[in-house]
């Protein structure tokens, strides 16, 4: 995949997240945060709950329809 340099470091990032296990603990921060700033956030929230909610189903091996190049 044909990538800028700059996405590389997320994507490095969000990969040692994953082997890490660390995710359940990150959507735990993001959603306590969200909540916590619900009049900021005005639109995008709804589209961050329904983020949350895709990841956790695939964590928990609920949601596998998510092509392999997008992991």
């Amino acid at each position: 995949m044909n990538m800028a340099k700059h996405l590389q470091r997320y994507l490095q990032a969000a990969q040692a997240v994953l082997e890490r296990g660390k995710l359940p603990q990150l959507l735990a921060a993001v959603a306590k945060k969200g909540a916590g700033n619900a009049a900021h956030l005005g639109r995008v929230r709804e589209d961050l709950q329904l983020l949350l909610g895709l990841c956790t189903a695939w964590w928990r091996g609920e949601y596998r329809a998510i092509s392999p190049r997008a992991c």
